[in-house]
């Protein structure tokens, strides 16, 4: 499937997925930019701003390759390549790097953002992905989605300084301002750990109610909210730092992955593999409003949903057949299009098949998924 890898800047934010609000309401995020990307249309994954090189880091996971934007000049500036499965990234101004895990090669490269070079491969870590900056010790902290523990490493010499069990396959890390720790979604014991930068050390646990698999994280520090996305029940948890308890539940978007918050809007934004980006507004500690949007119709390079769309293809059809041509191959895509389309429910359209819900939103337009073969 040949497709245009495109990014789109919003008033609100940067992100990949265009919302749009309910009928009758003012839209939440208004595009102001459309800007092609360089490499094919194989799923982008975390993204890191450097607000003092006006930049934005963007993983291009399947492309192997790091793009460099330009977010005063709207433009691709650059583009780091041998970066296999890239995932997580977090630039780092203050040490002039930009960290980023390959899950391809298990390392950690560590990339000059001067010069846009990497520098150093760190590492030997099973499945690195989120990464956090703790800066007043300049360490750098990765989870492991193996399950091998959160690797730590000198900022500025580049070396790995250990690696603290956690007790389970960890999802997003990330650094709490507000009080100087690193937070971990452990997602196989539903838990979140605390660790101190200073001694390296797990301190606290905490068991979320309502946790299923948590993986995505992001923290408003001046409000000491956590906030936790859940891929096993597509739910968010709004957790109060002050007591770690879980103050509020939220539905978003099926398999949800990546967090933003935008402390100046106070607004969170979280990113779903289903291809739905689901957007809160705070009114306070407890008043949230949220908004869901969907992609365009006919806008496939919106990546998210057609990454959705390939693993439900690839599931229920390529791995569960043997297939002795392109002819049988043909005949049982055809038939699992005709259940996809009018027949099985999708979660992120309220339970019903696209067929059922397409007239309720765009009667005069019919349109159905299509598959290359």
């Amino acid at each position: 499937m040949l497709m245009t890898k495109r990014l789109c800047i919003l008033a609100a934010c940067s992100c990949l997925v265009l919302g749009a609000a309910p009928s009758g309401r003012a839209p939440v995020l208004e595009r102001v930019a459309d800007i092609p990307l360089p490499g094919s249309a194989a799923r982008l994954d975390y993204q890191s701003i450097d607000t003092t090189a006006n930049r934005l880091y963007i993983s291009h996971m399947n492309g192997g390759e790091l793009i460099v934007f330009d977010l005063k000049r709207r433009r691709v500036e650059a583009t780091v390549h041998d970066l296999p499965r890239v995932t997580g990234v977090c630039a780092v101004p203050a040490l002039a790097k930009v960290f980023a895990s390959a899950p391809g090669s298990h390392r950690v490269a560590v990339i000059d953002a001067r010069t846009l070079r990497v520098v150093a491969r760190v590492g030997e870590i099973g499945f690195p992905d989120g990464i956090a900056y703790a800066p007043e010790v300049k360490k750098i902290y990765v989870s492991d989605e193996s399950g091998g523990g959160e690797l730590v490493i000198d900022g500025v010499s580049n070396r790995v300084m250990g690696t603290i069990p956690i007790g389970g396959e960890a999802g997003n890390t990330i650094y709490d301002a507000g009080s100087g720790r690193i937070l971990v979604a452990v997602q196989t014991r539903n838990e979140v750990v605390e660790i101190d930068p200073h001694t390296d050390k797990v301190i606290a646990r905490y068991e979320l109610k309502g946790a299923a698999h948590p993986h995505g994280m992001s923290v408003d520090a001046r409000h000491r909210l956590l906030f936790v996305a859940n891929e096993g029940n597509a739910r968010l948890l709004t957790v109060d730092l002050r007591t770690m308890e879980v103050i509020g539940t939220d539905p978003v978007g099926e398999d949800p992955d990546v967090l933003a918050f935008d402390a100046t809007l106070g607004r969170l934004h979280v990113a779903s593999e289903s291809g739905v980006v689901a957007v809160f507004t705070e009114r306070d500690d407890r008043e949230r409003e949220i908004e869901i949007g969907y992609i365009q119709p006919g806008r496939p390079d919106q990546n998210a949903y057609i990454e959705r769309f390939n693993r439900s293809y690839r599931e229920g059809v390529l791995d569960a057949y043997v297939f002795q041509s392109i002819e049988e191959v043909q005949a049982v895509t055809e038939e699992w299009l005709q259940d996809y389309n009018t027949e099985r429910p999708h979660d992120s359209l309220g339970g019903v098949p696209p067929l059922t819900f397409l007239p309720r939103h765009e009667p005069a337009r019919k349109y159905t998924f299509e598959v290359s073969t």
